[in-house]
């Protein structure tokens, strides 16, 4: 893999397949740089973002976690693609920010800005079913 990543730097799928290798080994941190590296070449990448959010959340660093969210979000503002908004529901795990319910009010501002009223309700009310 790191061969094929050294030929074709912008590969990134490739670059998040590695940083998904890192984590279900355990290397969150070198998932997290990985994915970072994503995001400093390919900024706008959605789906980095998200995972990249969620590592935070799984290293205990929920600071980082909302600020990716936030970033995310904006990202999102013009998005109208449903994976979009997959990646920031994903991310966005409402038990894993009691205290920030601002990250969610924005994530549903973001859903339904983009047309996605039933996901922005179902992410407001995630044990309702």
């Amino acid at each position: 893999m790191l061969r094929y990543l050294s030929a074709h730097p912008e590969d990134r799928r490739a670059r998040i397949l590695l940083a998904d290798i890192h984590a279900k080994q355990g290397h969150l941190r070198q998932a997290a740089q990985t994915l970072i590296e994503v995001l400093d070449a390919f900024p706008d990448d959605t789906e980095a973002s998200g995972r990249l959010a969620k590592l935070y959340r799984e290293l205990g660093e929920p600071q980082k976690a909302i600020e990716t969210i936030e970033g995310l979000i904006n990202t999102l503002e013009q998005s109208t693609d449903p994976k979009d908004m997959e990646a920031l529901s994903q991310a966005a795990n409402r038990e894993d920010f009691p205290d920030r319910p601002f990250a969610l009010e924005y994530l549903g501002m973001a859903m339904r800005a983009a047309g996605y009223q039933e996901l922005a309700e179902a992410q407001a009310k995630p044990n309702e079913a």
